[in-house]
């Protein structure tokens, strides 16, 4: 048995019918149940939320967005709510929230990519002139003083 408040949506009578909280800590369930309804056949649908217990900025998002899906394929939409949740509706739609964030463009992570690579790169750089430096530095030292290189043990590391 569901909880007290689970969202439910089921289409009976040719409408579908929502009930429960359609509140953020269920929306992810909602999303999940809309995107596997079997919606009713035909040019018009009624969504009938007026079950809906409580709905939040979040879960009138969804229902405007369900509801433009189905517009945008050609659909006539009919919503019945309660008056709280038309008016909670009105201002989502008001305020511009409707329609979803833009999708990230993958500029971003291209330009990250290409900073970690100039960085990983200017360090490998560094490495070299500081490992080219020192050589330098030795081969000076034993140029001006080539008795303080202990031949010895440099002949013993070079193979015959």
């Amino acid at each position: 048995m569901a909880p007290p408040g689970s969202p439910g949506i089921r289409v009976e009578d040719g409408a579908v019918r929502c009930s429960g909280s359609w509140t953020i800590d269920r929306i992810g369930r909602v999303e999940r149940a809309l995107r596997g309804l079997a919606w009713p056949r035909g040019a018009a649908v009624v969504v009938d939320a007026s079950a809906v217990g409580s709905m939040d900025t979040a879960g009138a998002w969804l229902l405007k967005r369900t509801a433009r899906g189905l517009e945008r394929s050609g659909r006539t939409v009919t919503l019945r709510l309660r008056p709280e949740h038309e008016a909670l509706l009105e201002v989502v739609t008001s305020s511009g929230v409707v329609a979803a964030p833009p999708r990230a463009r993958d500029r971003p992570r291209v330009l990250a990519t290409f900073g970690r690579g100039a960085w990983k790169a200017a360090r490998e750089l560094g490495g070299l002139v500081t490992f080219f430096g020192e050589i330098t530095v030795t081969a000076a030292r034993a140029r001006t003083g080539p008795l303080r290189v202990r031949w010895r043990q440099v002949l013993q590391h070079v193979p015959a």
